[in-house]
């Protein structure tokens, strides 16, 4: 009586582990979600413990090689059952020499810089060409672009390229050019147009400033610019202005230590 208990037993506890016999029913749902593994995986009741348990299920092993220090990352993944898949994905580096596109980067930041673009402008059509910034940027910013071509060494005109620049009316100036011509400071003329010194305005498509300026105006801003340092800062310009278009009757000479321009 006793052997046959404990068989019986044994029995019970077999029966217990044997995985039961599926219904058809259970085997179809299986199979339909053995078609849709990303739709398990992305399903809002799918728990991260799931997804765990699924790839323990469905890989067997996973190879990651880098391709010398790139971003570039060789992935080859051994699934149950033997089959093997390869793709090609992408990893955060440090620095742009490890881009493996940095030589194509160094030319097109050239290349843009050359075109007359600005900050804004480069960064822009180097996102649309795929070309993107070491790290985890995901995109190149325009602070991104400063910094690139501050590493590059490559020097951003603060004017467009010649070629390129946007047609100015007549007896108008690109700031640079003119303070060029005067042989004098772009940021003094700059200062001079911000405090009414000087007639220019902000072009609508460079984004550059612009002086108007006819032949006149430009020995007025030369002879300006020669008066010793400090003296055309002593009073606000419109006195200087005033002075020179003195309307006083003849014999009142005003402040002679004042320029008279």
């Amino acid at each position: 009586m006793g052997e046959r208990q404990r068989l019986e037993e044994e029995y019970d506890r077999f029966l217990a582990v044997r995985p039961r016999t599926l219904s058809a029913a259970e085997r179809e749902q299986i199979r339909a979600l053995a078609a849709d593994v990303p739709g398990i995986w992305h399903a809002p009741t799918t728990s991260d413990a799931d997804r765990k348990q699924l790839i323990r299920h469905l890989v067997e092993k996973v190879h990651i090689e880098v391709i010398g220090t790139s971003e570039k990352v060789k992935v080859q993944v051994t699934w149950a059952g033997g089959h093997r898949s390869e793709s090609e994905t992408v990893r955060p580096v440090a620095c742009l020499t490890q881009l493996s596109y940095y030589p194509q980067l160094t030319t097109r930041a050239q290349e843009l810089v050359d075109a007359g673009m600005n900050a804004g402008q480069i960064a822009d059509r180097l996102n649309a060409e795929g070309l993107r910034p070491p790290k985890r940027s995901k995109t190149f910013t325009k602070n991104a672009v400063r910094d690139l071509l501050r590493s590059l060494g490559i020097q951003r005109s603060r004017t467009p390229a010649r070629q390129a620049r946007p047609d100015l009316h007549e007896h108008e100036w690109w700031l640079r050019d003119l303070a060029e011509h005067l042989q004098m400071s772009e940021v003094t003329l700059d200062a001079w147009v911000r405090r009414g010194w000087a007639t220019g305005y902000l072009h609508p498509q460079a984004g550059l400033r612009i002086v108007r300026a006819d032949p006149a105006e430009v020995e007025r801003l030369r002879t300006l610019h020669q008066v010793p340092r400090g003296q055309h800062n002593s009073r606000p310009w419109m006195n200087n202005q005033a002075a020179s278009t003195n309307t006083e009757p003849e014999g009142e000479t005003g402040d002679e230590t004042e320029p008279q321009v």
